[in-house]
């Protein structure tokens, strides 16, 4: 390089004694543990990078600090897209909203990287109206609601379940003294809904409505199934019968075994026509005689 003076005379320099100044580096990125163990306030522009896990164990921590709006992003460390559980009460509000506040949700807002939110805590109809915060987010839910408001919002809850979306769904505990809840759900629901079934968790009793005669004895045993994989205590289902009095009078025998068994809840005759029995069957078949009839039957001995 060559330098001119003011005197008009020149000054030749080599590279080497030319001194050049470096720009500023940026600061390594730290850990939640190491954010929240800093003396004062958050420098600004501080980034965080850790695993999903102590993310979430930090969470509330980093939202409480008074200047949690220095952290410019977090990167998560995982070599897979992790998992971060956070239980409703401590997300309020439309996660999708620009102008939400939230602390815990303003962290997780930072996040650069992708991964799966899990909210816990939601009832059903919650669950189904809530959105995710990021586009970079895949969330999860994991409900716990009674088996009314289940049943109530099952095909919704089964299009989740369908996309992935539900995690868990937990049927609480009976309070002491009361009778264990019965999910009751139609024999065309127990066959459209496998996923949503698959998620449900908890001690309750199953009862299939609108059985097809013929088909008792399979929708029992799926229906067990079901109850196996929820960990129930409850090992047997129950079904409710809805045919003609001619399958019924068919399918009398199999019948005959489930309301022996106790599976029987009751029967009714769609056409509203007697049921033809011999005096064989009528003597054979008093279990399912005795099942409660929920329309007016005649019964015809022949």
């Amino acid at each position: 390089p060559t330098i001119t003076t003011s005197n008009s005379s020149t000054v030749k320099v080599s590279a080497a004694a030319l001194t050049v100044a470096k720009a500023a580096t940026a600061p390594a990125p730290l850990t939640a543990a190491q954010v929240l163990a800093l003396t004062g306030d958050i420098p600004a522009g501080t980034v965080i990078k850790d695993t999903a896990a102590n993310i979430q164990t930090n969470l509330k921590a980093l939202g409480a600090l008074a200047t949690f709006t220095n952290i410019s992003s977090i990167t998560l460390s995982d070599t897979k897209a992790g998992t971060i559980s956070v239980a409703r009460a401590d997300l309020t509000g439309d996660l999708s909203s620009a102008g939400n506040s939230d602390p815990n949700l303003a962290i997780l807002k930072k996040i650069t990287s992708a991964y799966t939110l899990n909210v816990t805590g939601l009832t059903a109809s919650d669950a189904l109206s809530l959105k995710t915060p990021l586009k970079t987010t895949t969330l999860t839910v994991s409900i716990t609601d009674t088996v009314d408001n289940i049943t109530s919002n099952l095909t919704a809850l089964q299009t989740a379940a369908k996309a992935k979306s539900i995690a868990s769904i937990t049927i609480p505990a009976p309070a002491s003294g009361t009778t264990k809840p019965i999910l009751s759900i139609t024999a065309a629901q127990l066959k459209a809904s496998p996923e949503l079934l698959a998620t449900i968790k908890g001690d309750y009793d199953l009862t299939i409505t609108g059985v097809a005669a013929a088909d008792a004895v399979t929708v029992a045993g799926n229906a067990d199934k079901v109850l196996k994989a929820s960990g129930s205590l409850s090992t047997q289902s129950k079904i409710s019968i809805n045919d003609t009095s001619a399958n019924l009078v068919k399918s009398i025998a199999a019948l005959e075994t489930a309301a022996t068994a106790g599976r029987l809840t009751s029967i009714t005759v769609s056409d509203g026509k007697a049921l033809v029995l011999t005096e064989a069957q009528i003597k054979a078949d008093g279990h399912f005689l005795a099942t409660q009839f929920t329309n007016k039957t005649n019964i015809e001995a022949t």
